[in-house]
């Protein structure tokens, strides 16, 4: 149990630093100029609030990376319980696959709300 949750963390650490990095990637395409050379009002959302914009991309990495290890713990459990009842009744893999991908719903509605925090507010 103590390796699937260690297995468990590390996928979902891997995927919080890769939400992380997209985070900031979306939250440097703010600082870039528009193509006519005047700043578009992001850029000078952050040429006068810098503070803002850092603390969206926080705000938004910390959405992404809470998120994916919420979803990384609840598969580990749910995937361990699946492979039992398998086990037990190969019937029992169809709903034990659609149990496996509901905690993706998690990480989906963590990028919705980084997406929110980013370009809405």
């Amino acid at each position: 149990m103590q390796t699937l949750f260690r297995r468990t963390w590390q996928f979902s650490s891997l995927t919080a630093v890769t939400g992380f990095a997209v985070m900031v990637l979306l939250a440097s395409h703010v600082n870039a100029e528009s193509t006519e050379g005047e700043a578009t009002e992001h850029v000078q959302e952050a040429k006068e609030n810098p503070i803002s914009v850092a603390v969206k991309a926080i705000a938004a990495a910390l959405a992404i990376g809470l998120a994916a290890i919420a979803t990384g713990i609840a598969q580990a459990n749910i995937g361990a319980a699946g492979i039992g009842a398998v086990a037990e009744n190969p019937k029992n893999f169809g709903p034990a696959l659609v149990f496996l991908a509901l905690p993706e719903t998690l990480l989906i509605f963590g990028f919705t709300v980084a997406a929110i925090i980013l370009f809405i507010f």
